[in-house]
């Protein structure tokens, strides 16, 4: 399973994952000495390990070995890094193009399920079906996976921002000067306010960026429609995807109609609709706003209902 970052929530995501892929929990795990699992190496096998991989481990009951520092402690599992090689080499080498990481992950998933099907050397049967012996062995799942979020508050700015893990996200404008709960896990950013979520971030890889979305800032943009246009939160809706090339051309009839100010103030009340209203919906009515002539906002509305 592949993550952006070799980070803690990854680490944990990770054996979430992996224990789920395997229907069960193996009673002992043997790890190399990554910082996600080990806060410091003492004499031998023994380590102080981190709180939430003592965490992960409650919760599945399993226990942990650690192999030797160095090249040393490859070689205390010296078939899982030979499977590990067989696989790289028979599947990841060049590096398969993928559009996102999570269709590289089901591609991936995919190449370990047609990997079970083989017949390895000087056995009779398939991997799958050896598993399917071993299986009962595990330990069963427990009831709940694991939460894997570092969950934590944090305070909205004048800007209706959040700071997370040295970047920010937007949160609804109306929340500023408010503490929000804050639920980061290895690809993904979440703000809860009095238990409902508020924003749904992806996780920023690098530092110092800021992930905006345009419904967050909607409120501000209608008062100062003149920041309409070369805001960033726009500038991201474009680059996800999110604004449809319809809105451009219902953008530039509204001006055309109404003047610059107001034409933006018109767009920001239909964006506004998608609050309450399936996008498709709401595109759909844009649609026919500009093929009657009938531009403006309430015209679209009047057509969603």
């Amino acid at each position: 399973m592949a993550f952006p970052r070799l980070t803690q929530q990854a680490f944990l995501e990770g054996h979430v994952a992996a224990f789920a892929y395997f229907g069960g929990v193996f009673e002992t795990e043997r790890y190399d000495n990554h910082k996600p699992g080990v806060k410091k190496v003492l004499q031998g096998h023994r380590r102080e390990e981190t709180v939430r991989f003592v965490a992960l481990r409650s919760h599945y009951l399993f226990t942990a070995v650690f192999c030797k520092v160095g090249i040393v402690g490859a070689h205390e599992k010296g078939g899982v890094e030979n499977a590990q090689g067989r696989f790289r080499r028979s599947h990841l080498v060049p590096i398969p193009a993928s559009q996102s990481l999570d269709t590289y992950n089901e591609n991936l998933s995919a190449l370990c399920q047609q990997d079970d099907q083989r017949i390895m050397a000087g056995r009779h049967e398939t991997v799958a079906t050896a598993w399917a012996r071993e299986l009962p062995t595990l330990r069963p799942l427990p009831a709940e996976p694991f939460s894997t979020a570092i969950v934590t508050m944090g305070t909205v700015d004048q800007h209706g921002r959040i700071r997370v893990a040295a970047n920010r996200y937007s949160v609804p404008i109306g929340l500023h000067g408010l503490n929000v709960e804050v639920h980061l896990a290895a690809k993904t950013v979440a703000a809860f306010h009095r238990g409902q979520q508020v924003a749904h971030h992806d996780r920023l890889t690098g530092r110092d960026g800021d992930s905006l979305q345009l419904d967050h800032c909607l409120e501000v943009l209608i008062q100062k429609p003149g920041g309409f246009v070369g805001s960033l939160a726009l500038h991201q809706a474009r680059q996800k995807g999110e604004w449809p090339a319809l809105y451009d051309h219902f953008l530039t009839a509204l001006q055309t109609r109404h003047g610059h100010t107001d034409g933006i103030k018109e767009m920001v009340e239909v964006l506004l609709l998608h609050r309450c209203h399936a996008k498709p919906a709401v595109v759909e009515a844009v649609t026919g706003s500009l093929e009657c002539g009938v531009l403006d906002a309430a015209a679209v509305l009047y057509l969603l209902r």
